[in-house]
């Protein structure tokens, strides 16, 4: 049976989660990191079981080798499909973290069977995955500083627009919740916004000093 090893992951995990001296946000930069060999994969993976594990290539026509630390190895029929997993996670990267770095290559066609050729074949992939690596440019160049812009106070990157935030903090879930409701969202420009996005309470919409004005990206 013929088959193509599909290899995908995130590089630079370290800055992205550090990039801010928010604790909450590194949590979320931490999430989003994990969301590439699960929600991200799953989603690309829509039309079939939940359960990756369950997936076989004579069956399904694919199958999880590993899904870990915000990457993968996957098994493939058909070198589309693999190209078509690989848009599909590295997009909703884009969207969804701008600032992580995800890609992504598909092996050339290899007889599915032993051990050795399974690995010489995903080593081949990696080495096409580290070969686009080289020729793609690095996500920093997706911000760039020029026309002049001020920068957000979380990530340093050029702020979107300037959000001004009021009240003080609701002293309850309901309360949170309309509040909420009524303020500005946070714009997705930057790589701040993954981990505003993962929204684990609304301390996140306020400045690192708290003020009434901070300009956010």
């Amino acid at each position: 049976m013929k088959a193509h090893a599909v290899v995908f992951g995130s590089t630079g995990n370290q800055d992205y989660i550090f990039g801010s001296n928010k604790r909450r946000e590194n949590v979320g930069a931490s999430y989003l990191i994990t969301c590439v060999e699960d929600v991200w994969l799953r989603r690309a993976l829509k039309h079939h079981p939940d359960d990756m594990r369950t997936l076989r290539l004579d069956e399904h026509g694919m199958q999880v080798v590993t899904a870990s630390a915000g990457g993968a190895v996957l098994l493939v029929r058909e070198a589309a499909e693999g190209r078509r997993i690989v848009g599909a996670v590295t997009g909703s990267a884009l969207r969804e973290a701008p600032g992580l770095d995800v890609c992504g290559a598909v092996g050339e066609e290899f007889e599915f069977g032993a051990a050795e050729t399974l690995a010489r074949a995903v080593e081949a992939a990696r080495d096409s995955l580290r070969t686009a690596r080289l020729a793609r440019r690095s996500p920093r160049l997706r911000f760039p500083g020029l026309p002049i812009a001020d920068r957000c106070r979380s990530s340093g990157l050029p702020a979107h627009r300037v959000v001004k935030f009021g009240g003080k903090r609701p002293p309850n879930r309901d309360q949170r919740r309309a509040w909420r409701s009524w303020t500005p969202s946070t714009p997705r420009c930057c790589g701040s916004q993954a981990r505003w996005g993962c929204a684990t309470t609304w301390t996140r919409k306020r400045s690192a000093a708290d003020s009434p004005t901070s300009s956010t990206t």
